[in-house]
């Protein structure tokens, strides 16, 4: 048996180095574990999700939520128009403000 340097034989660094290895192969299967569960429940919840729209699109067509889409992009174009008009009258301000300023400063 060969003894190191610092006194330690080298079948016990091997030993040493075998159950850092272990130690590592269990940490490396912990997580692939864990990250199988995850990817498990990921893909019930997607599933969970995906009926759940297969199952409100068969059973209300017409139903309240068909109503509520139609209320939310009616929403939204009226947002739109309205923050169009707004900038339009934003940008007449600021041309007016523009105009105007010089004339009153000049006629101080």
């Amino acid at each position: 048996m060969g003894t190191k340097a610092d006194g330690h034989s080298s079948s016990s660094a091997k030993r040493g180095q075998n159950e850092h290895d272990l130690k590592e192969e269990q940490k490396r299967m912990r997580n692939r574990l864990s990250q199988k569960v995850i990817r498990e429940r990921r893909s019930a919840y997607i599933e969970q999700l995906e009926a759940k729209v297969a199952f409100l699109s068969r059973h209300e067509p017409d139903g309240p939520s068909s109503e509520l889409w139609q209320r939310n992009e009616a929403l939204q174009d009226s947002l739109h128009t309205l923050r169009k008009k707004l900038l339009s009258v934003s940008t007449t301000i600021i041309g007016l403000a523009d105009g105007v300023l010089p004339a009153l400063n000049t006629s101080s």
